[in-house]
């Protein structure tokens, strides 16, 4: 999707919150038929309205057992990790393994991001996106401050 965004295309991408299990893998036990109806839901919102110019793309994150009739909520990106990484288990440094993870025990998220529409609501998450990853700080500002004298 940003690839897309970054050659002038309306983006959009999507996920399904899907057991560990199925994770990385192709399962035919998964429905995508209700996040279907929201690919296409807000596939055609990008092609059919004028977003604001700096709307590049949108992250939609469909919670696993959502409806047609699940509601939506635009949301911000989250700060707090979604899956924590668990320690490899092995018995020496020249052992291969495999970073685990498991999702974050502790949510402390506001209610308007992404984790806490889709962990706490059970909403669709709509994030809408830039490319321009800048921080929205005053640069003249910010460099005065990073100029001062120690």
């Amino acid at each position: 999707a940003m690839e897309a965004a970054a050659l002038g295309y309306p983006a959009l991408a999507i996920s399904l919150q899907v057991d560990k299990e199925f994770h990385l893998s192709y399962s035919e036990e998964i429905d995508f038929s209700n996040a279907a109806h929201f690919t296409a839901l807000f596939a055609g919102m990008l092609l059919e309205k004028k977003f604001h110019e700096d709307v590049q793309l949108l992250k939609v994150d469909v919670p696993t057992h959502a409806t047609l009739e699940t509601p939506w909520v635009l949301t911000r990106i989250a700060k707090q990790r979604y899956y924590e990484p668990q320690k490899p288990k092995r018995k020496s440094w020249d052992e291969p393994a495999i970073v685990d993870y498991i999702e974050a025990a502790n949510l402390n998220e506001a209610e308007d991001t992404d984790v806490y529409a889709l962990r706490k609501k059970h909403f669709v998450s709509v994030t809408p996106m830039t490319l321009d990853m800048t921080s929205r700080v005053d640069l003249v500002e910010l460099e005065k401050l990073m100029r001062e004298e120690q």
